[in-house]
């Protein structure tokens, strides 16, 4: 009987790159796609999504996962500092690691913290990762913008 995805992979994988983030946002406030927050008083911000797990079966219980993970970084104007969007888009893309480790993170009884797997950046494409500088979108709102794309490989064992 061929195995299965593990019904936890997605969780896993969003809550351990999180977590990635969080650790390296060197001072940065940071917040994850969807979450509830008040920005105005900020004077930047990073926020970061995770698109997948896209999965693919190539044994009876191997299963490799791509996700991508983007990352949207956000600055007010400041006449003193041009270059400030430019400085939080280079932390942001020194994240980007060559590996992220994939742990049970949570707080159900699965949740034990133990290792599953690692992301490994996909250097594959023509650029491993991709910076779009969006600059000033609405004269009205005195905010940059900028994002930060990577794309990831996982290669995990099925239940």
């Amino acid at each position: 009987m061929p195995g299965q995805p593990n019904k936890n992979w997605p969780r896993w994988i969003f809550a351990s790159v999180s977590k990635h983030f969080e650790a390296k946002k060197d001072g940065l406030e940071i917040f994850v796609e969807g979450q509830i927050r008040d920005t105005k008083d900020l004077d930047s911000y990073i926020e970061v999504r995770v698109d997948g797990p896209y999965t693919q079966q190539h044994g009876a219980n191997d299963f490799r996962l791509n996700i991508e993970i983007n990352v949207l970084c956000v600055a007010k104007c400041d006449d003193e500092d041009f270059h400030k969007i430019h400085r939080i888009t280079g932390i942001v893309n020194a994240a980007f690691t060559s590996e992220i480790f994939i742990f049970k993170n949570g707080d159900t009884a699965e949740d034990d913290q133990s290792l599953v797997g690692c992301l490994v950046r996909r250097d594959d494409k023509k650029e491993a990762i991709v910076t779009s500088n969006f600059g000033l979108i609405d004269p009205d709102v005195p905010i940059m913008q900028s994002s930060v794309e990577g794309h990831y490989t996982a290669h995990l064992a099925g239940e």
